[in-house]
């Protein structure tokens, strides 16, 4: 049996209630800041300029996952496909020719099997990679600002495109 103790400052308990509610409140209201924070925005830059996608990146167990095309096409890919039958994404770079399973952790550069820290994986209909992965694979290196919480990939000769939805 389960006994509720109430505990009385001589009729104040109301006033108990009242800081109660609002502490409550309070945290509820904070807590809903936190969820909203601009830091918690990851964005992505190539050679310094921001590239815009229309799908959030996402961070799992320490890896940061983005949509397959909008990283490729800002590191200069020539086209991005999906092969339905095969659940496989593939990069066209001209020179190179990268196959990515999906749940997967393997990727094929011009039919040379690469092992990576994650599997791609599809969220919201989304082909989803390790940036990491893709970023390496052409070239190109890759930083993690983690106070502006940034995605920064280098390369001389890569140049970033402008993406239009």
């Amino acid at each position: 049996m389960n006994k509720v103790c109430y505990y009385s400052n001589g009729g104040g308990g109301e006033n108990m209630h009242k800081k109660l509610f609002s502490l409550i409140l309070s945290a509820l209201m904070f807590g809903q800041y936190q969820v909203f924070s601009y830091n918690d925005v990851i964005d992505i830059k190539v050679n310094g300029e921001y590239i815009y996608t229309d799908s959030e990146i996402v961070i799992e167990n320490g890896v940061s996952l983005a949509p397959i095309r909008w990283v490729s096409n800002a590191l200069g890919a020539k086209s991005v496909n999906w092969y339905p039958g095969y659940k496989t994404a593939g990069i066209d770079m001209g020179n190179k020719n990268i196959f990515i399973d999906i749940n997967n952790d393997i990727a094929y550069i011009n039919s040379i099997p690469h092992t990576f820290n994650a599997d791609s994986r599809i969220i919201n209909d989304r082909t989803y990679i390790p940036v990491r992965l893709v970023s390496e694979l052409l070239g190109a290196k890759v930083h993690w600002d983690s106070y502006y919480k940034n995605i920064e990939i280098n390369e001389f000769s890569i140049t970033p495109k402008r993406l239009m939805a």
